[in-house]
C-alpha cells in the first residue's frame, strides 16, 4: 500500500510498504495523477522501510513507460523529489528509474525524513512565484 499524505502541501509525503500488490500500484498511479491534475507546483518526498522488497520486474517496466508517457507533466508541476530508502536494492532500483526516465525534475536521496522535508522545503522557495520570494525574502 501506498500512502500519500498532503498535510504538509504544498509537500507530498508517500509512504511505501514493505510490498505492493498490482491493485496498489493501480492505486499510486491514480494518485500520481492526482497531483498533476492539481494546478499547483509540489515537492514529492517517497519514504521506504528498510525492509521493502523490489516490486517484479514487469512492474518496474510498467512504472518506466507510466512515466515516460506523464513525463512532461511530472517536470511541470513537481519541484523536486526526494527519496528516503534505507534499503540498498530498491535505492539501486530507485537510481536506475532516474537514470532511464531522464527527468528534469531534480531528484535527492535523503539520509532521512527531515533531510528529504528540508530539501523539499528549499526546492519550493526556490520555484516560488518571484513575487512570493520577495515577500518573504525583502531585499
Amino acid at each position: 500500500m501506498y500512502r500519500f499524505d498532503k498535510s504538509q502541501w504544498p509537500i507530498v509525503i508517500v509512504t511505501h510498504d514493505s510490498s505492493h500488490t498490482d491493485e496498489d500500484f493501480d492505486a499510486y498511479l491514480r494518485g500520481l495523477e492526482g497531483l498533476f491534475t492539481s494546478g499547483e507546483r509540489y515537492a514529492y518526498v517517497d519514504v521506504m522501510p528498510a525492509s521493502m522488497t523490489l516490486p517484479p520486474f514487469a512492474r518496474i517496466k510498467r512504472f518506466i513507460s507510466w512515466f515516460r508517457e506523464h513525463r512532461d507533466e511530472a517536470d511541470h508541476w513537481c519541484v523536486g523529489a526526494a527519496s528516503v530508502i534505507p534499503n540498498a536494492a530498491a535505492r539501486g532500483a530507485a537510481t536506475f528509474f532516474v537514470q532511464v526516465t531522464k527527468s528534469a525534475t531534480p531528484r535527492y536521496f535523503a539520509k532521512d525524513l527531515q533531510d528529504a522535508l528540508d530539501w523539499a522545503r528549499t526546492q519550493l522557495a526556490a520555484n516560488a512565484p518571484r513575487a512570493e520570494r520577495d515577500v518573504r525574502n525583502p531585499s
